[in-house]
């Protein structure tokens, strides 16, 4: 087996992002869709992008 681990997971860029968010005292409230808050301010993953609900 190879020492380097190939990075099998896609859309780096948005887990990212929301690791960003969650870093800076965001919550996920829901898994599916994927919701997360910050006082009243809100995002849900919608078809690959983050919208403001």
């Amino acid at each position: 087996m190879s020492a380097q681990r190939l990075e099998q997971r896609t859309q780096l860029a948005l887990r990212g992002l929301i690791d960003n968010y969650l870093a800076k005292g965001w919550v996920i409230t829901n898994r599916c869709p994927l919701t997360i808050y910050r006082g009243r301010a809100g995002y849900q993953l919608q078809n690959g992008c983050l919208v403001s609900v």
